[in-house]
């Protein structure tokens, strides 16, 4: 929500609207709906595409809205396809949880805040950043950059399950404040030719 001028959806467990007839433009990238026209307030707010023929599956952000059409951060889509279903606003149950990932939907230049609460995933971090706009996954206590230091920052718990808490495969990623206890395997699990950073992170 950097810079955006709408209203900060994101810090609610409820999914503010829910879309079952998305339209993408002549423009891949202009998303519109009938019974959910976009306002000035969806801006800076992303929308989880789920569903529709031609469309992508996918975690896009609303760039900007003119009248009741949305441009988002890039295409969704094939265009002039109709019945996209997707939800804008509302926090994520876990990283890898739902139809459409947090881990398989960022893109570089995304920073992905992390609340401290109950969490047990294995969680795969696969989709690069860049040097110049690295993704970052951040965790807090209860306000967001409120910089965690000890046994408040956000726990991802495996209670001993099999396998790895948190495995990272790609370059240009950052990870802070953050824990990974009774992993399996590995709390944190880095590839070779990973290009990794972590900041007060424990495992």
């Amino acid at each position: 929500m950097t810079g955006a001028s709408g209203t900060d959806r994101s810090q609610q467990n409820a999914v503010q609207t829910a879309f079952t007839d998305l339209v993408i433009g002549v423009v891949t990238t202009e998303l519109t709906s009938v019974l959910n026209p976009f306002g000035a307030t969806d801006v800076g707010n992303l929308i989880a595409i789920t569903s529709g023929t031609g469309f992508t599956t996918g975690i896009y952000r609303v760039v900007s809205v003119a009248g009741s059409t949305a441009t988002m951060d890039r295409a969704v889509g094939t265009a002039s396809s109709t019945g996209g279903v997707g939800n804008l606003g509302g926090a994520r149950l876990g990283i890898e949880g739902g139809t459409t990932t947090l881990s398989d939907s960022v893109v570089a230049g995304n920073k992905i805040w992390i609340k401290n609460e109950a969490w047990n995933e294995a969680v795969t971090i696969s989709v690069a950043g860049t040097a110049a706009d690295p993704i970052i996954w951040t965790g807090y206590n209860s306000t967001r950059d409120d910089k965690p230091a000890a046994a408040d920052r956000p726990v991802n718990n495996r209670a001993a399950a099999a396998g790895d808490g948190i495995s990272i495969s790609v370059t240009h990623n950052i990870l802070q404040y953050i824990n990974v206890t009774a992993a399996g395997d590995a709390g944190f699990n880095m590839a070779a030719s990973a290009v990794f950073r972590f900041e007060n992170c424990k495992s």
